[in-house]
């Protein structure tokens, strides 16, 4: 598969899924991976500001790659508490995640981190012809 986004379409999809669809983008790896979804919320809130799936490495992977969770916490709190969520339980009530926008964020996952997640990938996305990605010639 050949992703035919310019580097500046990439990098607005990756700020998409650091500013607001970060759930989305979170549970689009816990679908393909089966990796859990956590929250983090300044220590002693109860707001999650941001959405990470936990790679097998440990680390926090969102739309930034794979990194320590501390790292990942830097640019939404100052002390940071990561807590694992039910990530079925949040989609299902957010109104902005929806079947498309995960099928999505499955795909932009796949040309973000590349062969990097091909090894992690346990079910991947039914894709429609006219999708964003086409098979390489």
């Amino acid at each position: 598969m050949v992703d035919d986004r310019s580097t500046q379409e990439m990098g607005a999809v990756i700020h998409g899924y650091l500013e607001g669809d970060c759930l989305t983008f979170a549970f689009a790896l816990h679908w393909m991976c089966g990796w859990p979804v956590l929250g983090v919320a300044e220590e002693g809130g109860d707001d999650f500001l941001h959405f990470a799936a936990q790679g097998p490495d440990g680390q926090a992977w969102d739309a930034l790659g794979p990194r320590p969770f501390d790292r990942a916490a830097e640019a939404y709190v100052e002390r940071s508490h990561w807590e694992r969520i039910d990530a079925h339980r949040f989609v299902s009530t957010s109104p902005d995640v929806n079947e498309d926008a995960i099928t999505t964020a499955c795909l932009d996952a796949i040309s973000i981190f590349g062969p990097t997640l091909h090894p992690h990938v346990v079910r991947r996305p039914m894709v429609a012809p006219h999708s964003v990605m086409r098979e390489e010639s």
